[in-house]
């Protein structure tokens, strides 16, 4: 935020410098005058179309007024030249126009953002500000159509410089005291306003209802605010004790807005991703190890190939996406050259799946995925058949059971859903029949 506010103010002082010299020309050629009323007249023109109810004369006297007020503390050297009065001065309202949305830009970016509003005022010298932000105020309060202003401001800064948004808890907090003039109701809101974004939920409601009364807006809202704590400074000792103790017990883990708790709960969620990508990560890597001394082990090393084989096993029984999703990983994400020391295991040299770097594409992996299934299906008959595996032979047996009964249940689904098919195509056929024959 210091390097954007250090930039826009030297871009204000630049621009305070230009308008300098436009009301010095005003001030110095009457020609150069009456073309500059005559772009405000256009300017105007274009004003009342959008439908804007603006008085000719009040505009280019007020815009003039606002221009002079710029330069008041610039010192002007020789009248600045003037060559063509009615181009210059077509070309000058451009810039004043320019520099009073740059205006309404920076007014918007410090009620925005406090940061930027500090940085600000720590790049103005401090016996300049008062007249700096004087006129800022003044340039900003004669913009005609400031919801323009703002959609710009918005599309332009809008990411950078959120709008600030009342809080829904200050609001309800605000309109709750307003019906009933609760005492506890009070000291809750001033204790509350111990939070930043609080107090300026606050301060923002209090200045709509001043707008909404017509009345002056920082007047009514320091007001009501200094009202409400003198209220809770004349309570007794006694009185605040008992009122503090109450909203401890309300709040026992401390008085949270709307936004800490929205970005609380966005933590914890970002703590759970972080914790499931974690867990995916060891996930990973240990059906990678699995993989490797699986196709890395030779055939009558039973005692290890069982391990291996079963660990693959409960994998494609127990949880086979889990199964297709990590292996597909491996091969994609792995040097097949590295990790598979037997390649013809898995045909990839006929298969024609690796890219030029001999990693598996994603359709190669899934393919890939499906000779590994299979060799896991031909390592657990034959671990079924080995006499040698004694009870781990067994259990191969009963996983095998399982396997073959999960593919039979799964393509007698598929069976039944084409033979349904079937049966629903021959129904029309025949229904189809029987209309031709009553036509």
């Amino acid at each position: 935020m210091q390097q954007i506010a250090e930039k826009d103010v030297n871009e204000k002082l630049a621009q305070f410098k230009e308008i300098a010299t436009i009301a010095d020309k005003l001030d110095s050629s009457e020609t150069y005058k009456t073309a500059f009323d005559e772009e405000l007249k256009a300017e105007a023109i274009k004003l009342l179309n959008k439908g804007f109810n603006i008085q000719l004369e009040d505009y280019q006297e007020q815009t003039k007024a606002l221009i002079k007020d710029y330069s008041k503390n610039i010192a002007q050297g020789e009248h600045a030249p003037i060559e063509n009065p009615t181009e210059e001065a077509k070309q000058d309202l451009s810039k004043f126009l320019k520099a009073q949305s740059t205006d309404f830009d920076l007014s918007e970016k410090m009620a925005r953002n406090d940061d930027y509003a500090k940085a600000v005022k720590n790049h103005i010298p401090e016996n300049q500000q008062a007249d700096f932000f004087s006129t800022l105020k003044q340039s900003v309060k004669a913009i005609i159509d400031t919801e323009a202003e703002r959609k710009q401001f918005n599309e332009q800064h809008g990411k950078l410089f959120p709008a600030f948004q009342i809080d829904p808890i200050a609001r309800q907090d605000l309109e709750e005291y307003t019906q009933t003039n609760d005492l506890y109701k009070a000291f809750e809101i001033v204790e509350k306003m111990k939070t930043p974004d609080y107090e300026k939920s606050i301060k923002e409601l209090l200045k709509e209802k001043a707008d909404n009364l017509g009345i002056p807006v920082e007047n009514f809202s320091n007001n009501k605010i200094n009202n409400l704590k003198d209220t809770i400074n004349s309570l007794s000792d006694e009185q605040k004790a008992e009122l503090l103790a109450r909203f401890n017990q309300t709040y026992p883990d401390g008085f949270k807005t709307t936004r800490e708790q929205e970005q609380e709960r966005i933590k914890e969620e970002q703590a759970k991703i972080e914790e499931i990508e974690a867990e995916t990560v060891k996930r990973q890597e240990e059906f990678n190890g699995q993989l490797h001394d699986y196709l890395k082990t030779e055939y009558g090393n039973e005692e290890a190939r069982i391990k291996q084989t079963q660990y693959l096993q409960e994998m494609i029984i127990r949880e086979p996406q889990n199964f297709e999703r990590l292996s597909q990983n491996f091969f994609t994400e792995r040097d097949l050259r590295n990790d598979l020391p037997n390649e013809s295991i898995l045909k990839l040299d006929g298969l024609k799946l690796l890219t030029e770097n001999k990693r598996a594409t994603t359709a190669g992996a899934v393919k890939l995925t499906e000779n590994l299934k299979q060799r896991v299906f031909n390592s657990t008959k034959q671990l079924a058949l080995t006499v040698k595996a004694g009870k781990e032979a067994i259990k191969s047996k009963e996983h095998l059971k399982i396997i073959y009964g999960n593919q039979f249940k799964k393509e007698y689904v598929e069976a039944e859903k084409k033979l349904q098919m079937t049966r629903n195509l021959n129904q029309r056929q025949k229904v189809d029949n029987i209309k031709m024959g009553h036509n």
